[in-house]
């Protein structure tokens, strides 16, 4: 890929659930008929994590995942798509690159060689990612490892097999262990009663990382990937919350590592060309204020001069990342 990322990561601040992966979802139910083809599992390092194929040759994880050796330790970790315990089609892989988006719990692995299971559905749109985020909105976690918080801390799932959860998306600050809420995060509970497709109320765990928040697109209804789970309470309890990162949060940097995997010559995608609007847009608008900037304080100010820098730089990368993915 165009950006693959060699460095190190930032580190997760808090329990994250791939530190201890001694349980996935807590309570639920499993995902028979081979529940949702899209959801994967991966061992990098010491680490166990869930993920989600959201195109041929990539897997959306959490960051923290990565860690301690990060996107280099990743490099020839075995992924495993599917569910076979719950009759469904596996396929196996090896990380062959990684993607992160900095300041975020998020991270996309390259694939060796492209899956033929159907990838997972995105937001098409921010609006759409941020209207999923709404409190009240019913969701679902979908990931594997243990059925219980019972085992070790050090354990790892022998087996692991894919369950899923009804949530809730709630306030951060509603949480039995309250957490900060930013702007990149959303949190949920255990929902009252049944979720989506019929689930039952649940949490995730340790083992969880990275896994899919799926809610239901507002438009069309039909479960899309909203949020990528990334902590939760420590223990494990029965009624505890988990935190993700939103889809809405990630939306540009998705769609750029999306494009990254078309040929030069496929067609770009519709959402593509408002992408390319909305980028010209802001640019003419940056430019605007540059030059009133430049009007009312002329070179008087060496605070001008480095804020007209700063836009400019700015202009520049923009200009580059839209025509270099679009």
């Amino acid at each position: 890929m165009r950006r693959t990322a060699r460095t190190a990561l930032l580190a997760a601040a808090v329990i994250a659930l791939s530190a201890a992966p001694a349980a996935a979802v807590i309570g639920g139910q499993p995902a028979l008929g081979g529940g949702p083809t899209f959801v994967a599992h991966a061992v990098i390092g010491r680490e166990f994590c869930s993920g989600t194929l959201i195109a041929r040759r990539l897997v959306l994880t959490a960051d923290h995942c990565l860690a301690p050796g990060g996107p280099a330790q990743a490099v020839g970790s075995l992924v495993t798509i599917g569910d076979r315990d719950g009759g469904g089609a596996v396929q196996f892989r090896r990380v062959d690159g990684v993607e992160t988006d900095s300041g975020t719990d998020i991270a996309v692995l390259e694939l060796s060689r492209a899956s033929s299971l159907t990838p997972a559905p995105l937001p098409d749109s921010p609006a759409a990612a941020t209207a999923a985020t709404s409190f009240g909105t019913a969701a679902l976690v979908v990931g594997f490892g243990a059925t219980s918080s019972s085992p070790p801390a050090s354990a790892r799932p022998a087996d692991p097999a894919l369950r899923m959860a009804a949530m809730t998306v709630v306030p951060c600050y509603s949480l039995p262990t309250p957490a900060p809420t930013t702007a990149d995060t959303m949190c949920a509970e255990p929902s009252a009663g049944p979720g989506p497709d019929g689930a039952q109320p649940g949490t995730a765990c340790n083992g969880d990382s990275g896994a899919p928040l799926l809610a239901p697109d507002p438009a069309s209804g039909a479960l899309v990937v909203d949020g990528v789970i990334s902590q939760g309470t420590q223990g494990c309890p029965p009624d505890g919350g988990l935190i993700a990162t939103t889809a809405a949060a990630t939306f540009d940097w998705l769609q750029s590592v999306l494009y990254s995997q078309l040929p030069p010559t496929a067609p770009r995608p519709p959402i593509c060309e408002r992408w390319r609007r909305q980028s010209l847009a802001q640019t003419a608008a940056s430019r605007h204020l540059l030059r009133t900037a430049e009007h009312e304080h002329g070179r008087r100010r060496a605070g001008t001069l480095a804020a007209r820098r700063q836009v400019r730089r700015r202009l520049a990368s923009l200009t580059v990342a839209l025509y270099e993915h679009c």
